[in-house]
């Protein structure tokens, strides 16, 4: 049996995707989410009680397995748990972008853990999140893990 292009199911036109989905120009970026990515890029963990609401519910899917924080001070631990133990932390990339009510985050850190202080890691994180009254309130992540690189963020 052969199936004309006018009986196939086609896929929706790039432009039509496209609309669903708008990269947030920085002037609509929640004040919140710039903050955030300042103190990560900065390794200043404590700066995100600033940011992170008191009931904030943070999940994450890493290479080792899971985490979930159910308040702002178990999210500021495990940042501080994942990057804390670092030497400098630099961010070197960022965007963000939105989709329905959620804003997306990606951001990419180079860093020097404490497992190997003698050199460069670079670690990608992706995920959405919900600000509400200017403070993060929800926060979903995806997380590459850590790979060996050069300090601009060059994986070797």
């Amino acid at each position: 049996m052969t199936v004309t292009a006018t009986e196939a199911r086609l896929p929706e036109p790039l432009e039509a995707v496209r609309s669903r989905f708008s990269t947030a120009a920085p002037s609509e970026t929640p004040e919140a989410v710039k903050e955030f990515l300042d103190a990560l890029g900065a390794g200043n963990f404590e700066s995100l009680e600033r940011v992170f609401a008191s009931d904030l519910w943070l999940r994450a899917l890493t290479p080792g397995g899971t985490a979930q924080a159910r308040t702002r001070d178990e999210a500021i631990a495990t940042f501080t748990s994942w990057f804390g133990g670092a030497g400098p932390v630099r961010l070197v990339e960022a965007s963000t972008g939105r989709l329905g009510t959620r804003d997306l985050i990606r951001y990419r850190l180079v860093l020097r853990p404490s497992f190997d202080p003698r050199h460069w890691y670079t670690v990608e994180q992706t995920g959405t999140c919900r600000v509400k009254r200017g403070a993060i309130r929800r926060l979903d992540l995806v997380c590459t893990g850590m790979f060996r690189s050069n300090d601009h963020g060059v994986p070797l």
